[in-house]
């Protein structure tokens, strides 16, 4: 099941890609496996696929949740900590 945003090049450019860790990879492959029992059986092509009205997590609610649940990933201001390696 690919988990690609549907074709939208239409009407919007397609958006940038970003080159991921081999952690990285690992984590959206473990996801994948119980991301189906989030949607309950249903399909999306969103990766984060949300009961909204837009069908996917938006980058605002990305952004809620990481200032709502903080992680040992956060620097301490509460800001994502994006360093690599």
């Amino acid at each position: 099941m690919p988990l690609l945003p549907p074709n939208t090049s239409a009407v919007f450019p397609p958006p940038p890609l970003v080159p991921l860790s081999e952690p990285a990879r690992q984590a959206i492959e473990d996801y994948a496996g119980w991301r189906s029992d989030f949607i309950e059986g249903k399909t999306s092509p969103w990766l984060f696929p949300s009961r909204g009205e837009s069908g996917h997590l938006t980058r605002q609610r990305f952004g809620q949740l990481l200032k709502e649940n903080p992680s040992e990933g956060q620097a301490s201001d509460g800001g994502a900590d994006l360093r690599t390696g």
